[in-house]
């Protein structure tokens, strides 16, 4: 976490690393259980505070402007005394849950690199109480960062990333993810897979159980490279993987590149449009809905009228 001299000293007995989600004000917390998504243009936003946004999503800079302005909120206050010893403690712990708990709902979305940045200053009325204000973005090369150096911002501020997430949830996070895939031929024959996901990359990897009890382990820069070595393999067989990863009417970006790959967008090929809606590459799909791994590649340069160089996948 990185901090300044003013939020050093307000922090006091404060202790960061105990706060979880039953710290986090009621309508805070149900912004966070809608998740986060994702715009056309790479930009990481809270849905729950995106619905509700009534300025131009066109009118910022940058994708830093557009999720700083559209992820944040002041924190919940209007129930706490007005006193400095009174209020202080309470607002604090309120503002990191707020912060942490809203980093960990995205990690487990597969967006990595967020930031969030609590600042606390006093309000513009007669008492002047503290305030809290807390904001969410990423980090994007070439963009400058919200918050360069936290000890020449004016206020008390501060900058935390995952790595700031309780020592409990990190060691939750270290046991591998399983999840279940349906390979079918579409006429009845078929067989469950048994995926276990690395849980760090690059390189990232997917160890596939077969019901016949072999295991293969598929390694790549990307969630998605190892899920496309997989889908090659089954199609091998006759089988198509039925999952989300697996539709033509998905594309990735650099940024969901840069988290991982785990996320793809929803297209709108009649429209020639990227949705803002990000589907899990692991989830279920219908074996109508999706298709082999050529006809992904035929969508994707159908979609943006690129030529195909005939590049293929390394087996």
């Amino acid at each position: 976490m990185r901090t300044n001299d003013a939020m050093r000293r307000l922090l006091g007995d404060v202790d960061v690393r105990e706060l979880g989600i039953d710290d986090v004000p009621g309508g805070l917390r149900s912004v966070l259980e809608r998740g986060w998504t994702a715009t056309g243009d790479g930009a990481y936003l809270l849905r729950g505070f995106l619905d509700g946004y009534v300025g131009d999503l066109d009118a910022f800079q940058d994708v830093v402007a557009l999720e700083t302005a559209v992820n944040g909120r002041a924190v919940t206050d209007f129930d706490l005394p007005l006193k400095d010893r009174h209020r202080r403690r309470p607002l604090l712990r309120r503002a990191f849950a707020f912060a942490l708990s809203g980093l960990a709902a995205a990690e487990d979305q597969g967006l990595r690199g967020m930031r969030a940045h609590v600042s606390l200053s006093r309000a513009a009325t007669e008492e002047r109480p503290l305030t809290a204000h807390i904001t969410f973005c990423g980090v994007h090369p070439g963009l400058p960062p919200y918050l360069a150096d936290p000890e020449t911002a004016q206020g008390a501020v501060a900058e935390l990333s995952v790595a700031d997430l309780p020592r409990q949830r990190a060691e939750v996070r270290r046991s591998p993810e399983t999840v279940s895939l349906l390979a079918s031929d579409g006429c009845g024959r078929g067989e469950e897979l048994q995926l276990m996901l690395s849980d760090h990359g690059p390189p990232f990897r997917v160890e596939v159980t077969r019901e016949s009890g072999a295991r293969t382990t598929y390694e790549g820069n990307t969630y998605g490279i190892c899920l496309a070595k997989l889908q090659l393999d089954m199609e091998d067989e006759g089988l198509q993987l039925c999952c989300q990863g697996a539709r033509p009417d998905t594309m990735s970006s650099s940024l969901l590149h840069a988290s991982g790959g785990r996320h793809l967008y929803l297209v709108d090929p009649v429209a020639k449009k990227i949705t803002d809606e990000l589907v899990d590459i692991f989830d279920p799909a219908p074996y109508e809905a999706v298709a082999t791994y050529a006809e992904q590649r035929k969508a994707f340069f159908d979609f943006t009228g690129m030529t195909d160089s005939g590049w293929q996948m390394p087996r």
